[in-house]
């Protein structure tokens, strides 16, 4: 389930993914873990969803400026993002803004 991400096991995770990838750079608050917890659920089935919970360095690393971003990959390579809290509509603009067609819903 949600645990914390090492920099290096989530770097190898999105550079070695295959379709699509969504990634939440979330903090390390109680409420961040519930709204990960939402996210993983409105993802079930549809696409891997891989939360990164207090990883300053990657934060950086993918231009993160904002908690929580969620951070759209395809076959490894950014496609879209989101910044704030994500639910089903929003999850439903991001994905028909990048591949033109509903993914969650």
């Amino acid at each position: 389930m949600m645990q914390n991400t090492t920099t290096t096991v989530c770097q190898d995770t999105i550079e070695a993914s295959t379709g699509t990838l969504l990634v939440g750079f979330l903090g390390t608050s109680y409420a961040m873990s519930v709204q990960a917890m939402d996210v993983e659920w409105l993802c079930r089935n549809r696409l891997e969803f891989l939360p990164v919970c207090g990883e300053p360095s990657l934060y950086s690393s993918y231009s993160v400026r904002g908690l929580p971003t969620y951070v759209l990959f395809e076959n490894g390579k950014e496609v879209g993002r989101h910044l704030g809290r994500l639910d089903a509509d929003a999850l439903d603009s991001l994905l028909e803004a990048v591949f033109g067609v509903l993914k969650c819903q």
